[in-house]
């Protein structure tokens, strides 16, 4: 469960907003790894936040964090990987998601499954579990 409480926290001379479920937010690893001198605010709960400078804060600064942020960013939205939906095949059911790493036995395992089953079985996979774990409990 998330606390919903802000505090302030002093990153070596620089004070930022901080939500307590949040530590380790873009602002917050870009403002530690600059150490940019004054206080710089930024919206909380944004995916990607834009710190604007404050108290004995510059814009360059700013900027800098800013430009950090948004190469973080870039980076963690090439880590994910973009499978393609699937499209079902004619008898009905959905093609081997080959593009999640798949255990042995899955490719013989995937076309005796119904469809409410590969369905179930493309959530966990997309969650980074496996084919066997989603018919647990079944």
């Amino acid at each position: 469960m998330r606390r919903a409480g802000l505090m302030l926290m002093s990153l070596g001379g620089v004070l930022a907003l901080a939500s307590c479920g949040q530590q380790g937010d873009l602002a917050q690893q870009c403002l530690r790894k600059l150490k940019p001198y004054g206080d710089y605010h930024y919206q909380l709960g944004t995916a990607v936040p834009e710190v604007r400078p404050g108290l004995n804060g510059t814009w360059p600064e700013a900027n800098a964090v800013n430009a950090c942020i948004q190469q973080k960013a870039a980076r963690r939205a090439k880590a994910v990987p973009k499978a393609p939906a699937p499209r079902a095949t004619p008898d009905g059911k959905l093609p081997l998601p080959t593009a999640f790493p798949l255990m042995p036995g899955d490719t013989a395992l995937w076309p005796t499954l119904t469809l409410a089953q590969q369905q179930r079985a493309l959530v966990f996979l997309r969650n980074g579990s496996t084919i066997r774990s989603s018919l647990e409990g079944q």
